[in-house]
This record gives C-alpha cells, structure tokens and sequence, in this order.
C-alpha cells in the first residue's frame, strides 16, 4: 500500500520512475499481499473450526482464544500465522490424548461388560458415569474433558476389582459350607443347597449378583440351623434311636447302678425308717426310751416278712430296667439290619 501510494505522487508530478506500468505493478502486488492476508485469515478461522471435540482442553481454549484476538483486529499475516502455530501445537498434543482416554475407555467397557460382575449395582452405576462422560466430551462439552474421561475409568476400575473381591469371598463361603453339608442331607437342606449352587452358576455367568449369592448363602444356613444338623434316611432314624436309648438309659441308670451292689451286700441299705437286715432270720430288737419287763430281755418280735417284700421288690425293679434294654437293643439291632 505504501509502495502503490508514492508511485501515485510520482505520477501525478510527471516523474518518469512513475509510469502507469509501475503503477499497474504496483496495485497488483497489493492485490497479492491482500489476497494472502485474505488466506492466513481463512486458514485461522479453519484451524478454529477444527478444535473440536477438545476445543475446552486448558491449552487448546488458551491458543484460540489469543487467535480470534489477532483476527478481530488488524494483525498482521506473520502474528496470525505465529499464534496459529501455537494452536495447532496444542491440538497436536490434545487430540492424541483423548483419542487414547476414549480408547481405553471402550476396552475397559469391554472388559467389565464381559465379566461375572457386570450386573453389580456399583458396577453398573460406574458403567453409565464413564459412558455419560465419554458421549458428552464426543460433543465438546466443557463438563467433558479428557481428564474428566481418565476419573470415571478410574472410579469404574476400582468399583470393578471391589466387586470382583467381594464375588471371591462370597462364591468362598458359598462353597465351603456348601462342602460341609453331608450327602445324606434332608430335604430342607437339600433344596436350599441345589438353590446355592443354582445361584452360583447364574452369578458365574452374571446372570445374579454377589447379594444374590450371599442371600441363597444364609437360606443354606439356616436351612441347617433349623433342622440341626440332623440328616435323612438311615442316620436320621438311627440318631432317634441313640436318643430313646440315651433318655432310658438316664431314667434307669441309678437303679440298674445300685440295685446289684445293694443284692451282693445282702441288701443292707434299708430304707429310712426300716430295721437293718443280718441274715440272721431274726430281726432284732432293741427298745428305746423304756425298760422292757423282767424276764423279757432276750424276746425278739416277730418276722412279718417285711424285708422279704423289700428285696423282692428290688430284684423285680432291676429285672424289669433289664429286659427293657435288651427290648430295645434288639429293636435297634433289627433296624440297623433292615437298613
């Protein structure tokens, strides 16, 4: 413009350094410097247009914005390209990151999609953050950035490898009371136990989750709790049998214990309130708190047969005890045989 501008003086003083072809050379060469001014300005607002979707990344937003300032004004072509070169060094590092985020964002996806714990309510809430944020920064949200991307893989990660231990533990406790429980089980625990293992073949194939595992885990128990550990079939009538025989035995014990010795003793330890028995045939006399009358010393009284009722009756008391044992050892013989 200013080469054009003192042609055009020159000219007008009929300068001979002033011809019209310079002139017209000139105004060609400002055509040129415009149209290039024109080009630098056009390839800004087109590297503008390409910030997206990482437009709101820090260095990226810091780069454009100094450019839209240079283009607002009259900047020169060498200052627009300089803060264009600044732009595009932002981008070259900001789209490369995200594109990498986004990409280990979808294999994680990928991973926790295919695995046993996927249906996880932890899991699956981390799921939708991480896909939430991915979808808005495809949109260049400023909510969205990449390191926003980076914290919810994050929290996604830990929710998954959480789930994944408490799905261990869960599916270790499962089996191991599930090892615990005979074959000859009843049929309560039976099918509380089938239902654990049901359970635990869909939480394998995350078609139930880890609580799913740990309820059918407690029904188990339970299970076991109410019927006491007692089994089914052959072991469960032979256990009723130990019990009956045990209740006998503790309701007959002291008798089948003291009832022999006492037979051996010649049955001595009379009840309170009977006369000892010698074996004498006689049982003697003595009187208390009175003088008997002369003559009369060496009486006895006479034998009602007392003691003889007294042993008798012991001896029948044990017989009895006696061939009810052997009534039900027989029986429980029997059965065992049937078995």
């Amino acid at each position: 413009m200013t080469k054009l501008a003192n042609l055009q003086q020159l000219a007008a003083a009929d300068n001979q350094d002033a011809l019209t072809a310079d002139i017209k050379a000139a105004t060609d060469a400002l055509k040129v410097a415009m149209q290039a001014v024109d080009d630098v300005r056009t390839a800004a607002d087109t590297l503008l247009g390409q910030t997206k979707p990482v437009s709101h990344e820090g260095a990226v937003a810091d780069a454009s914005k100094q450019l839209r300032v240079l283009l607002a004004g009259n900047a020169a072509e060498g200052d627009i390209k300089s803060a264009m070169q600044v732009l595009q060094t932002a981008l070259d590092k900001a789209k490369p990151a995200r594109q990498q985020a986004q990409s280990q964002a979808t294999d994680l996806l990928t991973q926790v999609q295919n695995s046993p714990v996927r249906n996880e309510p932890a899991v699956q809430e981390m799921m939708q953050r991480l896909q939430a944020v991915m979808a808005a920064a495809d949109q260049d949200d400023p909510k969205a950035l990449t390191q926003d991307i980076l914290n919810a893989m994050q929290d996604l990660q830990t929710a998954f490898n959480n789930a994944q231990a408490a799905r261990d533990t869960a599916n270790q406790d499962a089996t191991a009371l599930k090892n615990s429980v005979p074959a000859d089980m009843a049929d309560t625990i039976k099918d509380a136990w089938n239902h654990l293992a049901d359970v635990q073949a869909k939480a394998s194939r995350g078609e139930a989750t880890t609580a799913d595992v740990v309820a059918a885990t407690k029904a188990l128990a339970d299970a076991i709790g109410q019927n006491n550990g007692i089994v089914s079939g052959p072991q469960a009538r032979q256990a009723q049998q130990n019990a009956e025989l045990a209740t006998l035995g503790a309701t007959y014990q002291p008798t089948m214990t003291t009832l022999p010795a006492a037979v051996q003793a010649g049955y001595t330890a009379i009840p309170s309130g009977y006369l000892p028995y010698t074996g004498a045939g006689v049982l003697p006399y003595t009187a208390t708190g009175r003088t008997l009358a002369a003559g009369t010393a060496n009486r006895v009284l006479p034998d009602t047969g007392q003691d003889t009722m007294s042993y008798l009756t012991a001896i029948g008391v044990f017989l009895f005890a006696s061939n009810l044992f052997m009534l039900f050892a027989a029986r429980r013989k029997r059965e065992a045989e049937e078995n």
